[in-house]
């Protein structure tokens, strides 16, 4: 008798998920990512206290390999596993992999590619895995740059000197830095290649130059971060790529539900810039610079002849406030673009 009542409760859960919609129905039919590359070197070095780094300055470490390959054999348990989005072994015909033309984000695509399929699940033919690359002039897709018009040259202009007036410490400290480290520090692209470096140095316990303290590197980081995450909330700053990005999610969506494409998955490899220009023009602004190995998804599923558009940030869900929720109706997303 108890048996007989286990079995009935047993049968019933599987009927109830069996026949819930979600569980039985939601089919991922393409997905994209966005990732920043791995952990680097420092764009640039400090003349007071050079360092040199085997890889070069804005290279990718083998810890940031570590981490994108970590990244990809993640995505490999839910692209090819857990959704069978993919197949087990690499097929050329249903995915598209392009960077940003520069060595770091190349490297970190590959190293992605050797977690998502690594060597035995490719042919010899495929390794590796091409990843294709735009002139950093030409790239509009993944590449931040300003809009060019003189009205918005102007006002970024106004903005960046009424930022700096307003957010950059006494004069007597930015003199006393640019005394200690040989950097002249009289704008933000000299503090934040100042930040770059110490935020490095810290990652990996590197000695700060002489006459920095922990305080002014933490100082110089924090103020850093806050002017570039101020900066990436400007329409005129983002919109030209996280446009141009959006439109070309769209584009490959609308294939997938026509079946005009065998492509199942886009693998996209930039910068935090391009990360936050999208996030801005999502208008879900990043409070924190993304860390190395992010990653924003754009994925599209079916369910029950319907389509509807997910969107993660380092596996969390994003609410679209221009859709009142963690998730749009295809053509709510299509709308976006012309909000």
């Amino acid at each position: 008798m108890i048996y007989s009542l286990k079995k009935l409760i047993t049968s019933l859960i599987i009927i109830l998920f069996a026949t819930t919609p979600a569980f039985a129905t939601e089919k991922l039919i393409f997905s994209l990512d966005l990732i920043r590359h791995g952990d680097r070197t420092p764009i640039e070095s400090i003349p007071n206290s050079p360092i040199q780094f085997k890889e070069g300055l804005g290279q990718l470490t083998q810890k940031g390999v570590h981490q994108e390959i970590a990244l990809g054999k993640n995505m490999r348990q839910q692209y090819v596993y857990r959704y069978h989005l993919l197949p087990e072994k690499y097929n050329p015909d249903t995915m598209y992999v392009r960077s940003t033309d520069m060595s770091r984000t190349i490297l970190s695509a590959d190293a992605f590619l050797m977690g998502l399929y690594p060597p035995a699940k490719r042919s010899p033919y495929d390794r590796p895995i091409p990843i294709h690359v735009v002139a950093l002039d030409r790239d509009k897709l993944l590449v931040s740059k300003p809009k060019k018009n003189i009205f918005s040259l102007v006002y970024l202009y106004y903005l960046y000197q009424k930022n700096w007036h307003e957010m950059s410490p006494p004069e007597s400290k930015l003199d006393y830095w640019s005394k200690q480290t040989g950097i002249p520090i009289t704008n933000f692209k000299k503090l934040g290649q100042l930040a770059d470096n110490l935020y490095i140095r810290e990652l990996n316990h590197i000695p700060l130059p002489n006459g920095i303290s922990n305080e002014d590197a933490n100082e110089i980081i924090s103020l850093d971060e806050r002017v570039m995450l101020k900066a990436f909330e400007v329409k005129q700053i983002t919109d030209p790529m996280g446009e141009e990005f959006l439109k070309t999610v769209k584009n490959y969506f609308d294939e997938a539900v026509h079946h005009s494409s065998s492509l199942k998955y886009v693998l996209l490899s930039g910068h935090d810039s391009s990360i936050m220009s999208v996030m801005n023009t999502l208008d879900s602004p990043l409070d924190k610079a993304p860390p190395y190995a992010s990653r924003v998804n754009f994925s599209l599923f079916e369910e029950n002849n319907q389509y509807y558009v997910k969107i993660t940030y380092n596996n969390k869900p994003i609410y679209i406030r221009k859709c009142g929720s963690e998730r749009c109706s295809l053509l709510q997303f299509e709308k976006l673009l012309s909000c």
